[in-house]
């Protein structure tokens, strides 16, 4: 008896990324917290922030966490995915 296994992606209905603000109030971007993560030291401080990305493939919400644009001096910058 011979098995295969056929195995697809879905992607999220709405795969951009959504603004958001940060539990310290800063702007920022919804995504997934391994998009947005620099530093491991940074995960509980992303975490306290969570926003939803979004409906999956079986319609429950996807859940991310509102990650922050890097301010430098003056000049906001937005992460790239």
């Amino acid at each position: 008896m011979n098995y295969f296994l056929i195995c697809f992606s879905i992607p999220m209905q709405s795969l951009s990324s959504l603004p958001c603000r940060s539990s310290d109030g800063r702007s920022g971007q919804c995504r997934p917290l391994v998009k947005c993560v620099r530093f491991l030291a940074e995960v509980a401080e992303l975490r306290s922030s969570p926003c939803l990305l979004g409906t999956g493939p079986d319609g429950a919400q996807e859940r991310g966490v509102c990650c922050p644009h890097i301010v430098r001096g003056t000049a906001t910058c937005e992460l790239d995915n």
